[in-house]
């Protein structure tokens, strides 16, 4: 189980609750999610397009010139007309997306006009069980590493990193996907 050090902005296990074990961020539900067996404990499963997580507030790291987001994922389904996304802070399709496609894994950043994806080539049935993901932010380089193996690296715009709205977990800010995925830490 991991533990949230000093500079931990979010951190959820999805053990029985949704909480932020640092106490950064409140998260709601429009249509419950189902808890289900996940890489260490409990995980949580997405199984329509209107389950999804909901922070109350952005997600603080516009301003840092360096971070990292980790995430266990599991693709229940992988469609291959559209993506599993596990992560999105767009407002009017503005910041920033991770999910699965099928075959690849992807981060992607928009300013609205100009978009910029991170892809890594993944075999879909390697999809189909958890992996470890890491997006990782330097400057403006973007890191994607997969089971701790750098998978893709993109270099972006300085402004792109600009934007960016409450943080979606399972689904796109608007309810549009098709797919089944699990999260867990």
């Amino acid at each position: 189980r991991l533990e949230a050090d000093a500079n931990t902005l979010l951190l959820l296990h999805f053990d029985d609750i949704v909480k932020d074990e640092v106490g950064n961020y409140v998260f709601t539900y429009s249509s419950a999610p189902a808890y289900a067996v996940g890489k260490f404990g409990d995980g949580i499963q997405f199984n329509s397009p209107t389950q999804k997580l909901t922070s109350d507030k952005a997600l603080a790291i516009k301003s840092l010139n360096e971070w990292t987001i980790d995430l266990w994922l599991k693709g229940i389904t992988i469609s291959s007309n559209y993506d599993s996304l596990a992560l999105d802070t767009r407002s009017n399709y503005k910041g920033y997306t991770f999910g699965l496609g099928n075959g690849y894994a992807y981060f992607s950043i928009t300013d609205g006009n100009t978009g910029v994806n991170c892809l890594a080539n993944v075999n879909t049935s390697t999809l189909l069980n958890w992996n470890h993901y890491a997006i990782v932010k330097i400057g403006t380089t973007v890191k994607l590493y997969i089971n701790g193996i750098l998978s893709a690296t993109q270099t972006y715009q300085a402004s792109i990193f600009g934007y960016g709205d409450k943080l979606y977990i399972g689904n796109y800010f608007n309810n549009y996907a098709n797919y089944s995925i699990a999260i867990d830490e």
